[in-house]
């Protein structure tokens, strides 16, 4: 194989486990988004029983899982046809092996281990989910309407 080719392969590669990893972070919203609502939840129970009842916390965790939920859903639909892409390029594209994560092992003991192993996804990514959500919103909702308009 020629340098160049070689080139365009180790590029095509590259590019590929940047879109699984893509991949792997709108798949973890949904728990992350969990985790953030039971963090929540936690931090509301600290307030005083009054404080509690008056910012009606609970119906304020609820409405915040059922969007947590909703926003999924939502983000499965738009990226479960691109799935393809990734599996007919190169079925299981793992990350580059260089990006590790430590992990526990069941013995106690700890080792790093390829980041797609351990489906890890970091909280920068989560994070970026949550933005293009946010994003959605203005530009789709009544937020966005006068622009929609004026364009």
């Amino acid at each position: 194989m020629a340098e160049g080719e070689e080139q365009t392969d180790d590029s095509s590669l590259q590019e590929l486990q940047h879109y699984a990893s893509i991949l792997r972070a709108y798949d973890g919203y949904r728990a992350w988004g969990m985790t953030k609502a039971v963090r929540l939840e936690n931090a509301l129970r600290r307030l005083s029983k009054e404080h509690f009842r008056l910012i009606d916390a609970p119906a304020k965790v609820q409405a915040m899982r059922a969007a947590v939920e909703q926003n999924a859903f939502i983000l499965q639909m738009l990226v479960d046809p691109h799935r393809a892409a990734v599996t007919a390029a190169g079925t299981g594209v793992q990350d580059d092996s260089r990006t590790q994560v430590m992990v526990t092992r069941k013995d106690g003991t700890k080792a790093f281990v390829p980041a797609a192993s351990e489906a890890y996804v970091p909280e920068s990514d989560l994070e970026k989910v949550q933005s293009t959500l946010k994003q959605f919103v203005r530009e789709w909702g009544a937020e966005g309407a006068h622009e929609r308009q004026q364009a």
